[in-house]
């Protein structure tokens, strides 16, 4: 996040963390060096520079920044709902991130070859 982004964050907020998988984090207290022009969120996992973290994205913008990244690991994971059962490509070390749900887990592991994803077991 840029410096001038950061300014707006507030205690409370959302943030969303890079090295972590964009796993998202709350804002409980910010601490503000003008000389160096750097915040540091203290949050409720660790503390974080401003460049460390995004603000909240869509899950579309969210999946994508996923896709294009060569460092993705996904699973397959069969989920039953609604008395339906669907296979989810997971993105690993997420809050279960699902990128696409799919009826068979061929079509899963179609998706995964397509968009070039590594599959863990």
């Amino acid at each position: 996040m840029q410096y001038k982004d950061a300014l707006s964050v507030q205690e409370g907020d959302v943030l969303y963390v890079k090295c972590r998988n964009y796993m998202h984090t709350r804002v409980l207290e910010i601490k503000h060096n003008r000389r160096y022009h750097e915040i540091i969120f203290c949050c409720t996992d660790g503390e974080y520079m401003h460049k460390e973290v995004i603000l909240p994205i869509s899950d579309e913008e969210l999946s994508e920044k996923f896709i294009h990244d060569s460092k993705t690991r996904v699973c397959i994971r069969r989920k039953n709902e609604g008395g339906k059962e669907t296979y989810g490509v997971i993105v690993e070390d997420t809050d279960d991130f699902c990128l696409a749900s799919f009826d068979s887990s061929e079509a899963a592991e179609q998706y995964i070859s397509e968009k070039k994803l590594k599959k863990i077991q």
